[in-house]
């Protein structure tokens, strides 16, 4: 078992094998927006870039195409 620390994401990760591994600390997170490219805050969630911020920070990008 190996530990990791990632600072880009500021996360501790454990890993046991090369297909698996394991955040620790991010299973409690929540929403605080989502916002579109220009920062707004977005109402229509579908064919756009979109940002989620959660509350400790930590910021991804998802894209759904429907």
């Amino acid at each position: 078992m190996t530990w990791i620390w990632d600072a880009n994401s500021g996360v501790w990760a454990k890993m046991g094998s090369m297909t698996s591994i394991g955040e620790i600390g991010s299973f409690d997170k929540k929403i605080m927006k989502v916002v579109d490219i220009l920062v707004r805050e977005s109402k229509d969630l579908k064919n756009q870039t979109l940002f989620y911020i959660y509350d400790d920070g930590t910021v991804k990008k998802r894209i759904v195409i429907e």
